[in-house]
């Protein structure tokens, strides 16, 4: 992934996304921002608790500097499962949605991470964009496959032609499960048994960005067509918010993307519209 910084707000991109030049995109930071602690400082969670106007804020911010427009921001509602609305104009994005796809230019499709698993995806034959969150719930129910499928049946999307992006989250390291969990994902997934990693007093340790690259490979998308970041939620407490290291004492970031239009408002790096 590439680390950017515009007027302070820190943000990565996926680099393969970016080379296509159809996307603004971006995995946000908790630096750059306007709220205060506990939410300091580029908090982009509504039900957080922090003050709406300042969340408000932070959205215009990482919007300006990924080279977007924050007017058309579209949010899921997410339950950790792995239900995915497709995005028509102003159309509502319903309860228990973890994931958004949409062929529409300028509409940032927009999800919520403190450790979880962010995936971004692009078609960039056929110009479809999707956003998907994939919590353990959602990585066993196949959310990265799912949207795979959505895109193909109704976009008529190649898997091979699919360009994802894996972003930060909890690495195995630091997530721990018990023997429930592990015994719910030998049930439903067989297959990820290499990825499940005993640990003492009946503890195991799970790689979920392992297991949902393996889900997009399953689906048919070329290996050499994923991106995954070795980026750690729960290590970096300088750069990103944590579920696991912080409880709800906290902020949320995003995963945000949206298809170019051919003209438009843009901005540059000083965060400055400009026209394409």
């Amino acid at each position: 992934m590439i680390r950017k910084e515009v007027k302070g707000v820190t943000y990565y991109e996926f680099e393969h996304l970016a080379r296509t030049g159809l996307v603004h995109h971006c995995f946000s930071s908790r630096l750059g921002g306007v709220s205060k602690p506990p939410f300091t400082s580029l908090n982009l969670a509504y039900h957080m608790g922090d003050d709406p106007a300042n969340v408000d804020e932070n959205f215009s911010l990482i919007s300006k500097a990924m080279g977007a427009n924050s007017s058309k921001i579209v949010m899921t509602h997410q339950i950790h499962q792995a239900e995915i609305h497709v995005v028509a104009h102003e159309s509502p994005v319903p309860e228990g949605t973890d994931g958004l796809i949409t062929t529409l230019p300028d509409y940032i499709l927009t999800t919520y991470y403190a450790d979880c698993v962010p995936l971004l995806f692009l078609d960039p034959t056929k110009k479809v964009i999707a956003n998907s969150h994939a919590g353990w719930r959602g990585t066993m129910a196949g959310i990265a496959a799912k949207t795979i499928e959505k895109m193909v049946n109704q976009f008529g999307c190649r898997p091979q032609d699919i360009l994802v992006g894996i972003g930060p989250a909890i690495s195995v390291r630091h997530f721990e499960v018990g023997s429930e969990v592990v015994e719910a994902f030998k049930f439903h997934l067989p297959w990820t048994t290499p990825h499940l990693y005993p640990k003492p007093k009946q503890k195991w340790h799970i790689d979920l960005p392992k297991i949902n690259h393996q889900l997009l490979i399953r689906s048919g998308v070329k290996a050499e067509h994923i991106e995954i970041s070795d980026l750690c939620t729960v290590e970096h407490p300088e750069i990103f918010y944590s579920h696991r290291r912080d409880g709800t004492a906290r902020g949320n970031m995003a995963a945000m993307i949206a298809l170019k239009k051919e003209i438009s408002t843009s901005y540059n790096d000083e965060g400055e519209e400009t026209k394409r």
